[in-house]
């Protein structure tokens, strides 16, 4: 669903721009912590979060009311099927000025 990316996300691409933006501020990357979280058959946590994010995109005029409740009925019948899959992925840089 692009369009709920798009209503709560600002830049989907800022993850592969810091390294150079850090750089071009004359800064070192010194670590990386990638981590996964990721829900398949059972889950709550992308639901509950889909249930909050859904009227957002529609309020932001990314997604129709419509196509919203649609998508949402459709992860509650995976679910419910013990076929649901959700996952993010999540990145925090540690950086420093250079000694």
């Amino acid at each position: 669903m692009e369009g709920i990316l798009d209503a709560i996300v600002a830049n989907p691409f800022v993850m592969r721009q810091l390294p150079r933006l850090f750089r071009e501020q004359g800064l070192e990357i010194f670590g990386f912590l990638p981590d996964v979280y990721a829900e398949a058959g059972v889950g709550s946590f992308y639901v509950n979060m889909a249930e909050s994010y859904i009227p957002l995109a529609v309020r932001a005029g990314t997604i129709s009311q419509d196509a919203g409740t649609d998508w949402l009925a459709g992860q509650k019948a995976a679910l419910a099927q013990g076929a649901f899959f959700g996952a993010c992925n999540y990145y925090a840089y540690l950086a420093r000025k250079p000694a």
